[in-house]
């Protein structure tokens, strides 16, 4: 894991795409699995040209109606990715209340945590997690699940012609099932921004696509302990998540000496949630330090 990004502070894809852009990158078209309610591909697709297009994913109906009046280069793809053409379970731990923070501001009956449900055991931890979370912050547990469409990302890019050169991946644990339907993409690929939640064989299957993995900012639940300070940079403190749970976000000191397993440890003693990684093909490797010198 290469920590560039976090030497330089950088936490967004936007700075990232701005700054390729001015070094004469010519952003086409773009991928947002987990669009949510549709913010990161508008702000994908300020990047692009007039004609590039932003192929938005998002399985999940609650989410659906926040996309209007979105930049008509924008199009929802009301499914999700996968490797498989089936219909699937999605489990939905929780969505915003109307008296919530989130709920004030017009989101009500959004959800930024659905995922798809990969096998019985999976399903039994993820609802056991949400009820120890819901006793933990006192909230109502909510969760229901819904039949959605899944689709492989090759058949859906081919057929409408796609060159893709950005793709952002939010599946909430379900970005290995959906890189591994876009096998023939990750070939021209160049750039990825991919949330990570867990999963070395995760990062296995990225570098093998011949991508080089730059950690960004980290996302922590509660407030910062001093064990965190004393390995992390603090960079935001006190945010308010769609959960309603409150956040902080921070940078790695220092590089890793075995990633996954520092991640996981961190995850499970300190309320480590995910990180974002950025992801570029080697032949791009020299335009990505040009571009952020």
């Amino acid at each position: 894991m290469n920590n560039l990004l976090a030497v330089k502070r950088i936490d967004s894809f936007e700075t990232i795409l701005s700054k390729l852009k001015d070094h004469g990158f010519v952003f086409h078209d773009m991928v947002d699995g987990g669009a949510g309610w549709g913010q990161t591909s508008e702000s994908m697709i300020q990047f692009g040209t007039e004609s590039s297009r932003c192929f938005a994913f998002e399985p999940f109906p609650g989410n659906h109606d926040l996309f209007h009046g979105k930049d008509s280069r924008i199009q929802l793809l009301k499914m999700a990715l996968g490797n498989t053409n089936q219909k699937a379970k999605f489990f939905v731990p929780s969505v915003v209340n109307t008296n919530s923070e989130w709920g004030n501001q017009g989101f009500t009956g959004y959800s930024s945590v659905g995922s798809l449900e990969r096998s019985k055991m999976a399903i039994w931890k993820a609802r056991l997690a949400h009820r120890l979370k819901s006793i933990f912050w006192k909230e109502k547990d909510a969760a229901f699940s819904i039949e959605v469409e899944c689709r492989r990302g090759d058949e859906i890019l081919k057929a409408a012609n796609a060159k893709v050169d950005f793709m952002k991946l939010d599946l909430q644990g379900g970005e290995l099932n959906a890189l591994q339907g876009m096998e023939t993409l990750l070939k021209s690929l160049p750039f990825m921004w991919i949330e990570f939640i867990s999963g070395k064989q995760l990062l296995d299957y990225i570098i093998s696509k011949d991508f080089h993995l730059f950690d960004t900012s980290y996302l922590f639940l509660g407030n910062p302990t001093p064990r965190i300070k004393g390995l992390f940079d603090v960079s935001r403190e006190n945010v308010t998540l769609s959960t309603g749970q409150t956040a902080y976000f921070a940078f790695k000191k220092c590089g890793w000496l075995d990633y996954h397993a520092e991640f996981m440890e961190l995850k499970k003693n300190n309320l480590l949630i995910q990180t974002d990684i950025l992801c570029v093909k080697t032949q791009y490797l020299d335009l990505l330090h040009r571009s952020l010198l």
